[in-house]
């Protein structure tokens, strides 16, 4: 006998999905059919044990031709600007940042089981984070920069995510508690979850709003696939005890990514940039936006009507660096005005490039660099003159 847990998206309450254990009889091999036998069992299982019959096991040795499209080797995710496409396991598995290395970013075109046995990723030390789109994400909670994956690439397959919410728990044959932490089941009944109460399109707004549901969801699921201890699993009348991995978890904002430097990054490419004189500030704006997604189209650009973050700002590049155009700081409104709109950015934790386009006058421009650096809580600010 074994144990696998089973998924169900709850519809009310605290936790999202519900987590249950259930025993059932393993037959043992790597065959379809092997594997097969032994999802039967599970079902057969869980129907008696916890009283559920609409289970979709989800994988890619699934009996269900919908299960196998779940899959996150099958499952896809297509980038907004470059329309690249890459599997779930390719994504997440290029996203990984390493003590010595990464992301490789070249496993986001590689097949996922390619990409899933890259030496690189045993090679490069302890895993400090992910980074996706130049944007970075936490270990913790533990679980929830692989699932922002799976539901987002989810929720754009309307068809997928319809066939998927007829059924009222999920599965994945594969999943081992005892060495795994992701499991693509448990994404699946968290998304179905979140569209059965209507919160897809605001928890995944931003990276912060799906980072506020992960903790929350942390702290009241079913399942501890936490780093803990031993924790005891009531099943029926019997108990079993699931150790889960034991990881030595730093705190975000301590991790170094050796790996990025975004300022160095966007510095280098507004070194090459030539804005267009005859243009307005706002042409100018939007020149720069598309030169910045053609020379890194893998970073996330967002310009102000679609910024994921609150402070003000002309463009933000990944998550961590913000540019401020100013053009024609010639005249003591316009600095007064620059002083105004670099102190409306005191909350923004990562750094801000002030571009100054156009005629800037020289004494003007020593006395913003003097006040930056008189200011320290302006924070990170360089000043770039084009």
């Amino acid at each position: 006998m074994t144990w696998r847990p089973v998924f169900m998206p709850q519809a009310q309450g605290k936790a999202l999905v519900r987590a249950e254990y259930v025993s059932f009889h393993w037959h043992p091999g790597f065959s379809v059919t092997q594997t097969q036998k032994s999802v039967a069992d599970l079902h057969q299982a869980a129907s008696r044990q916890l009283g559920v019959t609409e289970i979709l096991e989800i994988s890619t040795k699934s009996p269900s031709l919908l299960g196998v499209a779940l899959s996150a080797f099958n499952l896809t995710i297509e980038t907004v600007r470059q329309r690249r496409t890459f599997s779930i396991e390719s994504a997440y598995q290029g996203s990984k940042v390493f003590e010595r290395g990464g992301p490789y970013v070249d496993l986001l075109s590689k097949p996922s089981r390619v990409a899933k046995k890259d030496e690189r990723l045993i090679d490069s030390g302890r895993l400090v984070g992910f980074r996706f789109m130049g944007v970075d994400w936490p270990l913790k909670p533990v679980t929830a920069f692989y699932d922002w994956l799976y539901v987002n690439a989810l929720r754009k397959r309307r068809d997928l995510l319809e066939q998927a919410a007829k059924y009222i728990a999920f599965t994945d044959i594969a999943f081992n508690p005892d060495r795994s932490i992701n499991c693509q089941a448990h994404s699946a009944a968290l998304c179905v979850a979140l569209a059965n109460r209507g919160l897809l399109l605001e928890r995944l707004a931003t990276k912060e709003s799906f980072l506020e549901l992960a903790e929350k969801y942390d702290e009241h699921s079913d399942l501890q696939l936490r780093p803990t201890k031993y924790s005891a699993k009531s099943i029926g009348r019997r108990n079993v005890a699931t150790e889960t991995e034991v990881l030595s978890m730093p705190k975000f904002e301590n991790l170094k990514f050796p790996t990025w430097n975004a300022y160095q990054v966007v510095s280098a490419a507004l070194a090459k940039w030539r804005p267009d004189s005859l243009r307005s500030k706002e042409g100018i704006e939007e020149s720069l936006y598309q030169y910045l997604m053609r020379e890194l189209p893998d970073v996330q650009i967002t310009k102000p009507r679609e910024q994921i973050h609150s402070k003000r700002g002309d463009i933000v590049v990944g998550d961590s660096v913000m540019l401020e155009l100013k053009s024609d700081v010639n005249t003591p409104s316009k600095y007064q005005e620059v002083l105004d709109d670099l102190a409306s950015l005191r909350e923004w934790s990562g750094e801000i490039i002030l571009l100054l386009i156009g005629q800037t006058d020289p004494k003007l421009l020593k006395s913003i660099e003097k006040r930056i650096k008189a200011h320290s809580d302006f924070g990170r600010i360089a000043v770039i003159n084009k």
